[in-house]
């Protein structure tokens, strides 16, 4: 089959394209092409780009797609006059053959026809000119069929997105020109595959700047240019969608940026006793900043820090009773949430931050509590007559567990109203401190099953388990990084309990504490 090159004038197209639409209408086309392939040749469109450039991308585009044929159709349908004309040029372009000479008639013959056909009017004028009424002949008024190109379809809008960085890794920039006769409702909003929070801002042509939250919407008269800025906090990958209702039509566009945040890296909480005591810490995620929170003569561990990364949840040991805390992400507004008797520790929040599980010992042996943010409402989620503790939030809202029902110490999920326990984990070894990837879609976790405490990963569902650390010494209490890229696990591989960061595969092993008292128990912050 002949490429489409060698089928279409590309030329002749170029010029049909340039005599019958402007810069406006040519993206009109495009916007409201009947092929989902032809509307992608609007992405090939620069805000600055004139009507010849616009179409010669249009064209290179298309024949490289194997397009051509489609957009003639569409040219066609939207203005069927130049596109007459189009058709018109292409047949003067071919030469027609050569008619065959014909045999010359010889002159009497001629003559003779003639006066054959003067005889036969004159007979026929003899015989109507009685004395009777003559036939007359009523004139028909010509009638003139106009043909009009319908007009081409009225721009109601037109949609640019341009994703441009900014000064900062976080903070970009969405372009929208609009072009409307008549008032309509803009409305933008910014869809990720993660927690971030996202902060939106329109910027008009004038200077002004309108901020609301999400979805952000108001109204426009006119024309329009305005800036959508708008920022994150976390890596991920972000679609940009921006909605347009006008009387006439409504229309939207969208486009898809990935955005690395050196900035989102977040903070690492841990557990130290260099000064004395096990007080919690906080350092950046490259092992800078080490700043101690806590100042209680009791001991404090397993810090979790909420989902918006503003409070940390920990449990602290006083009076030999261990109960659950919170503080800012300071150290400041220190509230204790449980009084019981027993040991309430390793606390974990819910992904709307509105909830915290925890692990306590008040019902004689270890069980699943969940309580709300402020302390109210603790309730026994598992209600097991074995020991379960060690619980894990999931971003999708379950539960992932360590549990002895089974005999030996297993990791399990659960809903969390409690209800579809499944088990994960069936080796004889002891599996537990699981730690949900960010997407929910993996699931860290310590186990002994190889002779002692590694770190090892595994699909949500149980499948695809990996063993990460090779290191005689012991590894746990895995925690992953905002990205799901890296795992920051406290190991004893250097002689005494330190904290370490690898890549998700087990790759790139890096130390971040060097204190020769203990260092343990990270919690990688969300923000």
């Amino acid at each position: 089959m002949p490429r489409e090159s060698e089928r279409y004038n590309l030329s002749a197209i170029r010029d049909l394209l340039v005599a019958a639409f402007n810069a406006d209408e040519l993206q009109e086309l495009f916007y409201f092409a009947q092929s989902d392939e032809l509307k992608e040749v609007v992405h090939q469109f620069r805000e600055d780009d004139s009507l010849p450039d616009m179409v010669f991308k249009a064209v290179g585009y298309c024949e490289r797609n194997s397009l051509l044929g489609e957009l003639l159709l569409e040219v066609e349908e939207a203005n069927p006059r130049k596109y007459q004309e189009y058709q018109l040029g292409l047949r003067r372009q071919f030469r027609a053959p050569a008619r065959p000479a014909r045999r010359r008639i010889p002159t009497w013959v001629l003559l003779a026809a003639g006066a054959a056909i003067v005889l036969i009017i004159l007979g026929i004028a003899l015989l109507d000119g009685g004395d009777g009424d003559r036939a007359t002949s009523t004139p028909t008024e010509a009638v003139v069929t106009e043909t009009t190109a319908p007009a081409t379809r009225t721009p109601t809008e037109t949609v640019v997105v341009e994703m441009t960085t900014r000064a900062s890794v976080t903070d970009y920039s969405s372009y929208y020109k609009g072009t409307c006769p008549v008032q309509r409702t803009v409305s933008a909003e910014i869809v990720s595959n993660g927690p971030a929070e996202v902060v939106y801002q329109w910027e008009l042509r004038d200077g002004s700047v309108v901020e609301k939250p999400s979805p952000l919407s108001f109204e426009v008269a006119g024309s329009q240019d305005m800036l959508l800025r708008w920022s994150v906090d976390a890596s991920g990958v972000y679609e940009v969608r921006l909605h347009v209702l006008s009387p006439n039509n409504t229309y939207s566009d969208y486009a898809k940026v990935e955005v690395e945040c050196e900035a989102a890296a977040g903070k690492i909480a841990f557990v130290s006793t260099r000064d004395g005591n096990h007080e919690i810490y906080v350092m950046n995620a490259d092992g800078s900043g080490q700043t101690r929170l806590t100042t209680d003569s009791g001991r404090d561990g397993n810090p979790a820090w909420s989902p918006d990364g503003k409070r940390i949840a920990f449990s602290r040991d006083r009076d030999d009773n261990v109960d659950i805390y919170v503080m800012n992400a300071d150290g400041s507004g220190l509230t204790r949430l449980t009084y019981d008797a027993a040991r309430d520790q390793l606390p974990a929040w819910s992904p709307e931050g509105t909830r915290i599980a925890f692990q306590a010992g008040r019902d004689g042996i270890g069980q699943i509590y969940v309580m709300n943010a402020d302390g109210s409402e603790q309730n026994n989620l598992t209600d097991s007559p074995d020991w379960e503790g060690y619980p894990a939030w999931s971003p999708d809202g379950r539960i992932a567990i360590a549990s002895t029902r089974d005999r030996n110490c297993d990791v399990y999920v659960v809903n969390a109203d409690g209800s579809g326990l499944t088990r994960l984990t069936t080796d004889p070894a002891d599996d537990r401190y699981a730690a949900w990837s960010p997407d929910g879609r993996r699931i860290a976790f310590t186990s002994d099953r190889d002779g002692n405490l590694e770190i090892y990963v595994m699909n949500a569902d149980g499948t695809g388990l990996t063993r990460l650390t090779r290191d005689p010494s012991q590894d746990q209490a895995p925690s992953w990084s905002l990205d799901g890229k890296r795992i920051a696990f406290t190991s004893w591989r250097d002689g005494n309990a330190e904290i370490y960061v690898m890549n998700a595969d087990g790759s790139g092993l890096v130390r971040l504490t060097t204190n020769p008292a203990t260092d343990q128990s990270p919690s990688w912050s969300s923000r």
